[in-house]
């Protein structure tokens, strides 16, 4: 994640398969798509999702001892035809907004749903992320008692704050550039892009 960014969630990550399929399947049987305007408040909102998931499933796995996103884990509850250890109301519910929201929002379960994406952000930011960390640790050694639970609550606090307003990591060696020698500015790679980034410029 700190060296290559989403190279997971774009290469290796089952569900960002199935979202890629919704996206054609939707263009195949011609179903109008819904596009959320990045950096618009229902953008913005909607990507405060998954951080909260994050901090729930953490919250949840950390209290319980027992991983607690596999009750919902659409993935999870599909391959196991419903039968795994999973909550069924939970699992319809994630497998519900994973079909529609793909059908209707290009990449909506990876840009505003996905905790792993909200962890992948979070640690993009590495120096950020480390800092929290080590100031953590500082306090603790001081002897203040903070809970671990503010330091996950921080954590997701400032891995939404950092993708909102859209810093970029330093030490990423991986992330999507323009050859400006090819390019005549015909705005078609920012149309084409499925997480609507705004390539172009």
């Amino acid at each position: 994640v700190i060296l290559f960014g989403k190279l997971f969630c774009g290469y290796i990550c089952p569900m960002g398969l199935i979202n890629e399929l919704f996206v054609k399947i939707r263009r195949k049987l011609k179903i109008k798509l819904f596009v959320i305007k990045g950096g618009s408040v229902a953008d913005k909102a909607l990507r405060l999702v998954k951080y909260i998931l994050l901090f729930w499933i953490f919250y949840m796995t950390l209290s319980s001892s027992e991983l607690f996103c596999k009750n919902f884990d659409p993935y999870y509850a599909i391959a196991t035809g419903f039968k795994g250890e999973l909550t069924v109301w939970m699992a319809c519910i994630s497998v519900g907004i994973l079909f529609l929201g793909g059908l209707l929002v290009d990449m909506f379960w990876c840009k505003y749903i996905c905790p792993l994406g909200a962890i992948s952000n979070i640690f993009k930011f590495s120096v950020w992320s480390l800092a929290i960390i080590a100031l953590y640790a500082v306090l603790t050694l001081v002897g203040l008692n903070i809970p671990w639970v503010v330091l996950l609550a921080v954590c997701c606090v400032a891995g939404y704050l950092l993708e909102i307003f859209h810093s970029k990591p330093k030490l990423q060696i991986l992330h999507v550039t323009k050859d400006d020698n090819l390019c005549n500015n015909c705005g078609l790679c920012t149309k084409k892009c499925p997480y609507h980034i705004d390539v172009k410029s």
